[in-house]
């Protein structure tokens, strides 16, 4: 569902110059560079803490900036009220106006804006509609469910027209069926109507089907910006190779030492060294290093189950299983590695189980390395 923003989305309709806001207590955020073009679904993810409703009180004009500029559709904001910014905000938890039916509620924005009976009525019934609550709109929120009185919310500033809607833990309170429902049907609405939604939430796989791009924040600072596939696939810091994903990535902490005919990695193998010829591209980059420690970061498919001996460039190793979660079709395996517990996937019917030992092989040219005093990525390559 997050495919590339449409056509024509190269004009930006936000645009965040060397942002930052500190506050005295600490937090906040820090020098955000932050560009989302028009159309574009701009999911932001972190740990609590992380900045990320901070962002989002600043692009709202909610709070104002200690240093660097807010650009809305080009145009200067810094010194623009919220309600010139053009934009639409839906807080965690947001109720509805108790004292307001739905379609009050949904009339609202407009009303405040001075526009015309016709077109409110007209743009009331359309996202009604649209969000599946137009057969509600005589009624009060005290008479609605919790995904209902929620998609009213939604609906109150999607209703506005702005041309940027700002979203903050929108579906937090939901259970997971009316999570995913209203999401798809918000998609929809931004797929039919255009703008532009920036999206902040703590689930991960929320924040991945929801947005064309994934942005990830810790400490007030923005890390990685990408689609989701590629921040998941190829972070660009330690952290986001341990955040990022269902679970993160297992981090060990190896050692590269280099022979005239090969490189070598202590750490990986308890007690043991892995051997890989010189010329491999991607031992060739860890290699040139000054400092010979590294990070590596493996994600459950980088670890697989064998039945043979591993290839040459894929080092094997036993592991012994502690923990079995089920996940669907699939299981997630935990295995202890001498100090080091890999996780990886396998399938109900010839998984392993609790104590078992099982040959893992794993997929080095796929996996991540980093630096280990900075956290930054390592290329490889590879």
């Amino acid at each position: 569902m997050n495919a590339s923003p449409p056509a024509g989305a190269g004009v930006s309709a936000l645009e965040l110059i060397e942002v930052s806001r500190r506050y005295p207590e600490g937090g906040g955020v820090e020098a955000i560079d932050l560009e989302v073009p028009r159309g574009e679904r701009l999911a932001v993810v972190g740990p609590s803490g992380s900045g990320k409703t901070t962002l989002l009180r600043l692009i709202a004009g909610l709070e104002r900036p200690d240093g660097g500029a807010i650009r809305i559709d080009g145009t200067p904001a810094n010194e623009r009220p919220p309600r010139r910014r053009g934009l639409a905000m839906v807080f965690q938890e947001q109720p509805p106006y108790p004292h307001l039916d739905v379609a009050g509620n949904l009339a609202f924005g407009l009303k405040a804006r001075g526009r015309a009976r016709e077109e409110i009525q007209g743009r009331v019934r359309e996202v009604a509609d649209r969000l599946g609550i137009g057969g509600m709109l005589s009624r009060r929120p005290a008479q609605l469910s919790g995904g209902e009185r929620r998609r009213v919310v939604l609906g109150r500033a999607l209703a506005t027209g702005a041309g940027i809607v700002l979203l903050d833990e929108p579906f937090s309170a939901l259970d997971p069926p009316l999570r995913s429902a209203l999401r798809a049907d918000l998609i929809a609405w931004q797929e039919r109507q255009g703008g532009t939604i920036v999206l902040v939430s703590h689930d991960q796989a929320e924040a991945m089907a929801f947005g064309h791009r994934l942005a990830v924040i810790r400490g007030g600072h923005l890390l990685q910006i990408g689609a989701p596939a590629e921040v998941y696939a190829r972070p660009s810091h330690r952290f986001v190779a341990e955040f990022v994903g269902d679970p993160g990535a297992s981090v060990i902490r190896c050692r590269i030492r280099v022979d005239p005919d090969a490189g070598r990695i202590d750490g990986l193998l308890p007690g043991a060294s892995w051997t890989v010829p010189r010329g491999t591209p991607w031992m060739e980059a860890l290699a040139g290093r000054p400092r010979r420690e590294v990070d590596l970061a493996l994600r459950p498919e980088h670890v697989e189950p064998i039945t043979t001996e591993a290839s040459a460039d894929s080092p094997s190793l036993v592991g012994r299983v502690e923990g079995v979660e089920p996940r669907g079709f699939l299981r997630l395996v935990s295995a202890r590695v001498g100090e080091h517990r890999l996780r990886f996937w396998s399938r109900p019917a010839d998984g392993p189980e609790p104590g078992d030992r099982v040959p893992l092989r794993l997929r080095l040219r796929d996996a991540s390395w980093f630096d280990p005093d900075t956290g930054e990525e390592i290329r490889t390559g590879g």
